[in-house]
């Protein structure tokens, strides 16, 4: 579900982003200087990961210890790392992937906070200090595209923003969607494109599948479920396999629930999760029932006795409110005093 939450954000946070944007003072004409040379290697992944042959090892740099010409890190980075998990093959050329992206991404989204001279600056100052020197002009000259991208996307922005207050109606996503794409695919060399926006494109392109899916009433369940699953395939491969463990485990837990209520032993209970989970996974979780069976039935028992009290006769309220503190002295402890509390007001409105 988490995934599920994550992956709709997308287009929408895009939207976002640029509405935001539209609304910062920008200077125009700044240009970073990186130099573009020709011919040059840029070789291209699609995946994280990997493990190139290379001697050569990102350094760990912290807000910390970032230290530039041009001074600290803007504030609203405080506490983080930058992320220079940057990938070089074995001939010292860099590996485009979206790791490139995140470490321009970094420091773009300062922008306000600092003219974006210095944060082109910044990321320049990274490139020419830390990467290899054959892996610089590569860096460098897709510096200067996704710049030249985030410079059109600004102005994007504004022109929707414009549009939008002559108009007062905003785009549909499926228009946004395409708009971006085709702004970022003119900006980016296909190689470069693909390896920073593939994965998006392939969850934004979910995203809007699955809303049009849920969204047709003429679909029986069984077939909405089906045309789900099948849009499940032009997923990343990282994706499926998320969804796929989400699915079987909720499947396990639907399949435990069911057979503790016909009565299943402890011992049926375990095997049916070390089929899917493994021994390991199983084994917690039997110790968590059985933490959970013990809480139970330490509830069931103080309500039962706090029943009592609450029943009684010849007790004012003060006397019963009294003994019901004592009694939950006695079955509960630290923060459990507080959870009961909770759990008697919910359940007494519950009856």
């Amino acid at each position: 579900m988490q995934r599920i939450l994550v992956v709709c954000g997308t287009v929408l946070l895009t939207v976002l982003v640029w509405w935001l944007w539209s609304r910062e003072t920008v200077t125009n004409n700044i240009t970073p200087e990186a130099p573009i040379e020709e011919n040059t290697i840029v070789n291209i992944v699609d995946y994280e990961g990997i493990a190139p042959d290379s001697t050569w090892v990102p350094p760990t740099i912290t807000y910390d210890t970032y230290q530039s010409i041009h001074g600290a890190l803007p504030p609203s980075l405080e506490g983080t790392r930058v992320p220079f998990n940057l990938l070089i093959d074995e001939n010292g050329e860099l590996i485009v992937n979206e790791s490139l992206r995140r470490l321009f991404d970094y420091f773009f989204t300062t922008n306000g906070e600092e003219p974006l001279e210095i944060i082109v600056a910044r990321i320049k100052e990274l490139i020419t200090t830390h990467l290899p020197e054959i892996a610089q002009g590569s860096a460098l000259e897709i510096l200067q595209q996704y710049f030249e991208l985030k410079q059109a996307e600004i102005e994007l922005a504004r022109q929707m923003d414009f549009e939008f207050k002559a108009s007062g109606e905003r785009p549909s996503l499926i228009e946004i969607r395409r708009v971006l794409r085709d702004l970022r695919a003119s900006n980016l060399d296909a190689d470069v494109y693909a390896a920073f926006f593939g994965v998006e494109n392939q969850r934004d392109d979910y995203t809007l599948n699955r809303l049009e899916i849920q969204g047709d009433a003429s679909l029986t369940d069984e077939e909405r479920q089906t045309a789900l699953e099948t849009i499940e395939e032009y997923l990343p491969p990282a994706d499926r396999e998320h969804m796929e463990s989400e699915r079987e485990a909720q499947q396990v837990y639907q399949d435990v629930k069911n057979a503790k209520a016909e009565g299943a032993t402890e011992a049926e209970v375990f095997h049916l999760r070390e089929q899917v989970f493994g021994v390991e996974a199983a084994q917690r979780y039997a110790d968590a029932d059985s933490k959970q069976a013990s809480w139970d039935n330490r509830i069931t028992t103080y309500r039962a006795q706090r029943e009592d009290i609450l029943n009684a006769t010849g007790l004012t309220e003060d006397d019963k409110t009294n003994q019901i503190g004592q009694l939950r002295q006695q079955h509960f402890e630290g923060t459990e005093l507080k959870r009961i509390s909770v759990i008697d007001r919910m359940m007494d409105s519950e009856e």
